[in-house]
């Protein structure tokens, strides 16, 4: 959904920018994804260190 790999993912949610559920594996809710997705809206995020983002100028 979010077109990254998945190394990329377990990046943001060990970052804590991504909240996610252990249960038998670790799970992203569909409101914690799209709640995600809004706050980082118009933003690009550094994978390589995902708490350095910045905000995109028009």
């Amino acid at each position: 959904m979010l077109s990254i790999s998945k190394d990329r993912v377990y990046i943001l949610i060990h970052s804590n920018r991504l909240p996610a559920l252990n249960i038998g594996g670790l799970k992203v809710r569909h409101e914690a994804l799209a709640d995600f997705l809004k706050e980082i809206e118009g933003q690009v995020i550094d994978f390589n260190n995902p708490q350095n983002h910045y905000v995109l100028s028009a």
